[in-house]
């Protein structure tokens, strides 16, 4: 048995071979106690023996959304941006766990230069009508739009705003819709009336901030749905 009690990766209490995986592990769990200011994805902090068990345990499972959510809730996309990376560092499988670089690499991490470029070039790939890849992508996209929205994603915006985007009416059951009109709004905010800029937080990336504010599923689905095509966001650039 090996390490901090409450902690350790759940191979290196069954003596399984040791690997960088193992630190992802405790990271995870470091990361979701700093996110949720003292929680255990495992258990109670006041009990790290019945943690531990909960960690090596095959019937244990995790739910972490819950707690995040009481924690970030003037930031409702956090939580489901956590949940989607903190889920897969603590994951019991080590070959499962992403490395550091796919954590550096995640939208949690991002800041918000780096969320407002990632929507650009979604936008981007939105108008891109010859690249078979690309394609695929938006298929994707369209197969589980229903963990974003339900119905008519116009219906979630205020009336000035829907005001606005009549021309993509058509495209209100349609989760590229969305990713259309925040790519066209955010090129064109120097354009909109000042009520439409006040509605945006009176500033480009508030576009961005907007949408993500009303469906908080946005932006993690969408980053995840772009690494299962098998394109990825790296540099700045959908490759």
């Amino acid at each position: 048995m090996y390490g901090t009690l409450g902690w350790t990766a759940p191979e290196l209490w069954n003596l399984a071979e040791r690997t960088s995986a193992v630190d992802v592990f405790s990271l995870g769990c470091v990361f979701y106690f700093v996110l949720t200011i003292g929680g255990h994805p495992f258990g109670s902090m006041d009990d790290m023996e019945t943690c531990q068990k909960n960690i090596t345990s095959e019937k244990y499972h995790c739910t972490l959304i819950n707690a995040l959510e009481v924690h970030w809730m003037p930031f409702p996309q956090v939580p489901y941006l956590a949940d989607d990376l903190i889920s897969k560092m603590i994951y019991k499988i080590p070959q499962e766990r992403p490395d550091a670089s796919d954590i550096m690499n995640h939208p949690l991490l991002w800041d918000t230069a780096k969320v407002v470029s990632f929507f650009h070039k979604i936008g981007d790939c939105m108008e891109d009508k010859t690249d078979s890849k690309i394609a695929a992508f938006k298929e994707m996209l369209e197969s589980q739009a229903t963990v974003v929205f339900e119905g008519s994603w116009m219906d979630k915006l205020d009336k000035v705003v829907r005001s606005d985007i009549e021309g993509f009416k058509k495209q209100q059951r349609q989760l590229c819709g969305i990713l259309r009109v925040i790519h066209n709004k955010e090129q064109h905010f120097g354009k909109l009336r000042s009520e439409l800029r006040k509605i945006y937080f009176d500033r480009k990336e508030g576009v961005v901030q907007y949408y993500n504010g009303l469906f908080p599923r946005l932006l993690v689905y969408t980053y995840r749905t772009l690494i299962k095509s098998g394109l990825n966001f790296k540099n700045g650039c959908i490759c």
